[in-house]
């Protein structure tokens, strides 16, 4: 809202849109465990998750004829809950705004200086890493 603030203000803002469920289908598991774990799951529950991601198979049916079972190789089955757990903490040292709801992630920044516009780009090059 604070985007929304500044535009009635006449001030320059930023207001980019991050598409992060593309980015969930290349996480990697352990860095996702980890998430899991520091969020209070127990050792089984985890271990039980990270056996699924990675031997994780699948098939394709199509009009009652079933293709092999097949090693899933990348990426995390769409769960909201662990999705929300991965980016709950995206947030940590960003100065500007980040609005995260559902899987619509934006950051938004007042860009009337030189260093307003570089505090949005440093935020930008944080959430990349």
């Amino acid at each position: 809202m604070r985007e929304l603030q500044c535009w009635h203000k006449g001030r320059a803002t930023d207001v980019i849109y991050l598409e992060l469920c593309k980015a969930f289908d290349t996480v990697p598991h352990n860095i996702l465990v980890s998430k899991l774990e520091k969020h209070g799951l127990d050792g089984w529950a985890t271990w039980w998750i990270r056996n699924w991601l990675d031997y994780h198979t699948q098939r394709v049916v199509v009009n009652s004829l079933m293709s092999r079972w097949r090693s899933v190789m990348s990426g995390v089955p769409q769960v909201p809950q662990m999705f929300n757990i991965f980016v709950s903490d995206m947030n940590s040292g960003i100065e500007c705004t980040l609005s995260k709801i559902a899987n619509d992630t934006k950051l938004s920044g007042v860009v009337d200086t030189l260093e307003e516009r570089d505090a949005v780009h440093k935020d930008l090059d944080r959430l990349e890493e």
